[in-house]
């Protein structure tokens, strides 16, 4: 089994908006600075030759700052309302109820193995919302491998991860081979 991981950006998630004289300055830690422009634009409705994106350092995000632009909507909200630039930075409680989780999954392996203790099938179960089906390869020569997908409502949100679906299944995938071994 797998748990809910939140992306636990190294520093707090924010970024500073300035709403003036029909433009939109903002300056933050965004992972796709161009996408982060163009969603600002469309979110304030100006035209993006109206948003001005000063890109600054950032920590590890690992996606939290790729998609879930959250932060940013909500700065633009505000400098809506303020002719003084806006300066929002999540707490840690607030960053992990924003956030896009990777699932929480859990699989069930099965094998067969020949009298010299190798497999020669493999059975492959697991429960887990988005999973494309490459993340489930199963990287070793073996003809004979099943693998069954389940699934059902989650209401957590899902976002972006580094290797989301195939961390969780290389995780399955090498557990089980290293038991195998064993």
């Amino acid at each position: 089994t797998v748990p809910y991981l939140a992306h636990a950006a190294m520093e707090t998630v924010g970024c500073v908006a300035h709403m003036r004289e029909g433009r939109l300055e903002i300056w933050g830690a965004f992972q796709d600075s161009l996408g982060a422009r163009y969603h600002a634009a469309k979110t304030s409705g100006l035209d993006p030759a109206q948003v001005a994106l000063n890109h600054t350092e950032m920590g590890g995000a690992f996606g939290r700052r790729a998609f879930n632009l959250d932060f940013l909507d909500h700065a633009i909200a505000l400098a809506r309302t303020t002719e003084a630039p806006v300066n929002l930075i999540y707490t840690r409680e607030e960053d992990m109820t924003h956030d896009f989780y990777r699932n929480a999954s859990v699989a069930r392996m099965r094998a067969i193995l020949d009298e010299e203790g190798l497999p020669v099938a493999v059975s492959h179960h697991y429960a887990e919302r988005n999973d494309p089906k490459d993340a489930s390869h199963f990287p070793y020569s073996l003809e004979n491998v099943d693998v069954k997908f389940s699934t059902g409502d989650n209401a957590a949100p899902w976002g972006a991860w580094r290797s989301v679906d195939h961390s969780v299944q290389g995780f399955f995938i090498e557990s089980f081979i290293d038991e195998l071994a064993h």
